[in-house]
């Protein structure tokens, strides 16, 4: 089985398995589309060639309207058909757009919050320590109650982002980019800080605002000026004093003479995502190990790869010819499903689809542990939270939850990640005595 490896943002692995479960073709071609709560679960029997058939319609697809492609050393079409492919996942990904707020920041009546009228030395205070309460940051009280207003705005979208997507959103942005752009106005945050917003009472009347420790330069904005404009950013991307960031990025808007480059010196509160960046940087430092992948060449539309996707998929056994003793589902499944994990444990390449209701959390279940027991290591990816908690209460309520790491928002949890692998791996150890 093929691993994507970028969809890093909600992530359940297990440990000791391997396969890749959830992404589309945009996301570079994963070989398993068999989670994500939403794309996955029980085609039936027909399942077990699928991923050649998207590999054909893929490559159909894109090819009508591809420029030529290079051919390889040995005269192998696939290098190009990769390269190819990959130019056109890197630009489905990158958004760079007017609508990214990370490149075109815009105040708003409800959701973003301009710390410029709080009071000078509360926020001073606040951007130092790291903690404050809202209520403290403004004296005036008609400020102070419509910042509580676009809080509460603020918080419930980040709560949003967090339990649909398992995105950690909030953050305090420290300076903004201007420069010219033809029919557009760009306003980029510069230092992002992550926040952490919690409700003080259960009538959200104020808020404890919590900041990391650490901060970074606005990564969609390094990408644009660097793809874009030809700039040199590697200095920034690991600078963090505000006043030498702003010294570094005037220096190189100069060298790559971005228009009208200015940098106002603003601090604003808001949600921004740029959860997609990842998968375009594994997608651009990956070429090659995505060239070796037989799946990623069919799904980019070389005959050869698709040829060997289709041959791999060869006839299973009934399902009635399967012994007990080998059958390790952990919960139950019609024919369907067990064909379709029947298939996955044998090697094959498959894409499986399902309409709501047909048991795909079970089916994902069933084959993480079929898949365990066969001595596999599995990475299960899933873009929303829930789809991941529909899996995890299922293989827990089956005892198998010392063999399941959640590494579900890994930024901002290493230390329960941590606890958690250190009592999975005691407990191993404690088995094997």
């Amino acid at each position: 089985m093929s691993t994507n490896g970028a969809e890093r943002q909600a992530v359940a692995a297990i440990v000791p398995a391997h396969v890749s479960a959830g992404s589309s073709e945009a996301e570079a071609g994963t070989a398993l589309t068999a989670a994500g709560g939403t794309q996955a679960s029980v085609a039936g029997a027909a399942a077990g060639r699928a991923e050649a058939g998207l590999a054909r319609a893929v490559a159909s697809d894109t090819e009508a309207g591809a420029s030529p492609v290079a051919a390889g050393p040995d005269n192998s079409p696939r290098p190009g058909l990769v390269a190819a492919a990959l130019e056109r996942w890197v630009a489905a990904l990158t958004d760079l757009g007017g609508r990214n707020t990370l490149l075109y920041y815009k105040d708003r009546r409800a959701g973003t919050l301009d710390l410029s009228q709080a009071d000078p030395d509360a926020l001073h205070r606040f951007l130092a320590r790291g903690s404050t309460r809202l209520t403290k940051l403004f004296s005036d009280a008609d400020v102070r109650a419509d910042a509580i207003r676009r809080t509460q705005a603020i918080y419930r979208k980040a709560r949003e982002l967090a339990e649909e997507r398992g995105l950690a959103a909030s953050y305090v942005a420290i300076g903004m980019a201007c420069w010219d752009e033809l029919f557009l106005y760009p306003a980029a945050p510069i230092l992002l800080r992550p926040l952490t917003i919690t409700p003080t009472r259960a009538r959200h009347d104020d808020f404890d605002l919590t900041l990391d420790e650490t901060s970074e330069v606005n990564p969609v904005l390094l990408h644009k000026l660097s793809t874009l404009y030809g700039a040199d950013t590697r200095n920034l991307a690991e600078e963090t004093d505000p006043a030498q960031v702003f010294s570094l990025l005037r220096e190189v808007a100069a060298e790559a003479e971005l228009p009208g480059f200015t940098i106002a010196e603003r601090c604003v509160i808001g949600t921004f995502s740029y959860a997609k960046l990842p998968m375009v940087r594994d997608l651009q430092s990956a070429g090659d190990l995505l060239e070796e992948s037989t799946v990623v060449a069919a799904i980019a539309g070389d005959p050869e790869a698709q040829a060997a996707i289709a041959e791999d998929g060869g006839p299973l056994p009934a399902l009635d010819s399967i012994p007990p003793e080998d059958d390790f589902c952990v919960l139950d499944a019609d024919s369907s499903q067990r064909t379709a994990i029947a298939a996955v444990v044998s090697g094959q390449n498959l894409v499986i689809h399902g309409p709501p209701g047909t048991g795909k959390s079970q089916t994902i279940a069933n084959l993480i542990a079929s898949l365990v027991a066969h001595g596999r290591k599995v990475l299960f990816v899933a873009e929303k939270r829930a789809a991941i908690d529909a899996v995890l209460t299922r293989l827990n309520a089956a005892g198998l939850n010392d063999v399941v790491l959640d590494i579900h928002d890994g930024t901002r949890d290493r230390h329960r990640i941590a606890q958690d692998l250190g009592a999975a791996l005691e407990g191993a150890q404690h088995t094997h005595e």
